[in-house]
């Protein structure tokens, strides 16, 4: 039986927590602004720092409670549940179980990042935008293997073509775009705007294609749908597409605020006196831009739809129209992990 202590990060939770749920989460899910505090929650930096003890601890504290063996009796009791479900959730695969390794865990995406786009918003020449493409479609390879849905995982060599395709594509639109904005040579802010958006459309085509890419077999096979109780009843390949087109949507919006805003923002201190005076602090200032766009947009973005999502019964195929659960009730509603 684990302790009850408290050993590793938590989250901000000086307002009256509901009671604890297994299966549930601490915002309400059904609503955007509940999925947001959600995935900020555990997309927070801070969790990088938890070790595999604190994790195992929390692990076996949820395991206790499942058991019986801890009741859910007091306050305190309540908040460790909560921030051992927030370590767990942050650090484990939905569906396998397994430890999600550091570099492909939401937490850490901010700090991974921002050497990235911070070089993406910067370098001018050729073979600069060339290879901070190329850094930023690996990264978010490995965030697709950590965190895909995992009915059918695709092997290796789809895995290799959707990096070649998704660097080609980045590399091609990012390269002739620049070329473009080059000849076009418009003053001011909308110069500004002009440059920001050749890694913006950039990064998100490349994005949705390496999506399609890596997640082309789903839609021939399908993934697996659940009852709201976690009851496995079969594979789906109209949830597949419902996943893949909402997951694509996220890529579409997730560079804008990530990438345009920030380079927005540097356009117009570049502007003022304020570097002139001080030209040391403006490569802090821009990392400071970045990671906080980066801290807001994701868990915004991510946020558009339920990491665990769900459709109608009867929006899928036939054979899970008139289904019953395990208890003989009718299941109306199926749910699906929705992938990164």
């Amino acid at each position: 039986m684990a302790a009850l202590k408290s050993e590793a990060p938590s989250a901000n939770m000086t307002e009256t927590l509901p009671p604890f749920n297994a299966a549930g989460s601490l915002y309400n899910q059904n609503t955007y602004t509940g999925r947001v505090r959600h995935f900020m929650s555990i997309f927070d930096p801070k969790l990088c720092t938890v070790t595999s003890p604190q994790l195992e601890h929390a692990k076996q504290l949820l395991k206790d409670y499942a058991s019986g063996d801890i009741k859910n009796n007091s306050p305190s009791v309540n908040q460790q549940l909560w921030n051992a479900k927030r370590i767990t959730d942050s650090m484990i695969h939905p569906q396998t179980g397994d430890v999600i390794p550091l570099y492909g865990r939401f937490c850490a995406f901010v700090p991974m990042n921002i050497p990235v786009l911070t070089g993406m918003l910067s370098v001018t020449s050729p073979a600069g935008i060339a290879l901070f493409q190329v850094l930023n479609q690996s990264y978010n390879v490995l965030m697709n293997v950590c965190n895909a849905n995992k009915t059918n995982p695709p092997p290796p060599w789809k895995i290799g073509a959707a990096y070649a395709g998704a660097v080609t594509v980045s590399c091609s639109i990012a390269l002739g775009l620049d070329r473009v904005v080059q000849r076009l040579k418009t003053p001011g802010v909308w110069g500004a705007l002009a440059r920001v958006l050749v890694p913006y459309t950039a990064v998100a085509t490349a994005g949705c294609a390496n999506l399609l890419f890596m997640r082309a077999n789903e839609m021939q096979t399908g993934v697996g749908v659940e009852t709201e109780s976690g009851e496995s009843v079969g594979i789906s390949k109209s949830a597949a597409k419902k996943a893949i087109f909402q997951t694509c949507l996220t890529r579409i919006v997730l560079p804008g605020p990530i990438i345009i805003v920030p380079g927005i923002i540097m356009s117009a201190l570049d502007s003022s006196s304020i570097f002139k005076r001080a030209p040391k602090i403006r490569l802090p200032v821009n990392v400071a831009v970045i990671a906080g766009c980066l801290w807001g947009a994701l868990p915004a973005a991510i946020g558009l739809f339920p990491q665990r999502a769900s459709v109608d019964a009867l929006d899928l195929e036939p054979e899970f129209h008139n289904r019953v659960d395990s208890r003989g009730q009718p299941i109306s509603k199926l749910f699906y992990n929705k992938g990164l």
